[in-house]
């Protein structure tokens, strides 16, 4: 990722930039107050948040933003039992045919739209939560702030779960379930796509469905 960030923001273009490699609790090369945000994209959940808050209050101004955002399973707008089949798959626990015993502990912080996560009032202040739970029967009909949601084919969707840490893990433990777009016979993604097309009647791999995510913004100030 550090290499992916380098290549599209050249020093040439973007001289002010820099990439470091280190832990959100640990951060020795910033200086003391001497940041004005601090952001964590869909990484809050692994923080250690004892040590990660005082961490950052160290390193942020005073009224410098704290900014965490995340966002959990994505929903088919339209499909409602495509969606709820998403939900027997992501966490089920069957190890063969759910991914639910390969997620990361923090997957179920993500999942409460990151509410554990609490940054204390002796350091921070204006603390504040947008949160975006979807509907799966209309397109930005869910309850608060819609902030994710794309248009994808069922092909590039498929592709998409496959990016999941816990798709992952799965592939390790079941090398012989391989993928049919690499040959295989299917594995666990494929299997639920089964059950998504016979249960919505989905026919065209290629056929456009529009996906909204579950998504939460934690904001707060350095006192």
């Amino acid at each position: 990722m550090v290499s992916q960030a380098q290549n599209q923001s050249p020093k040439s273009e973007f001289p002010n930039t820099d990439f470091q490699v280190a832990a959100a609790e640990s951060l020795p090369f910033v200086e003391d107050a001497s940041v004005d945000m601090v952001v964590a994209g869909q990484a809050a959940h692994w923080f250690k948040h004892d040590v990660v808050f005082p961490e950052l209050a160290r390193i942020l101004r005073k009224g410098g933003t704290l900014a965490f955002w995340g966002y959990k399973d994505h929903v088919y707008i339209g499909y409602p039992k495509a969606s709820n089949l998403v939900q027997k798959y992501f966490y089920g626990s069957d190890p063969l045919r759910n991914l639910g015993p390969y997620w990361e502990p923090g997957r179920f912080m993500v999942r409460n739209k990151l509410r554990e996560i609490k940054p204390p009032e002796d350091l921070y202040e204006d603390i504040t939560r947008i949160e975006y739970e979807p509907n799966p029967e209309r397109a930005n009909g869910g309850e608060g702030t819609l902030f994710m949601s794309k248009k994808m084919t069922l092909v590039q969707s498929k592709d998409y779960v496959r990016t999941a840490s816990s798709f992952h893990e799965w592939e390790r433990k079941h090398p012989q379930h391989k993928s049919r777009k690499s040959g295989g016979t299917g594995d666990v993604v494929d299997w639920m796509y089964d059950e998504m097309s016979e249960a919505e009647g989905w026919q065209d791999d290629d056929m456009e469905v529009n996906l909204e995510w579950g998504s939460a913004i934690i904001l707060a100030r350095r006192k």
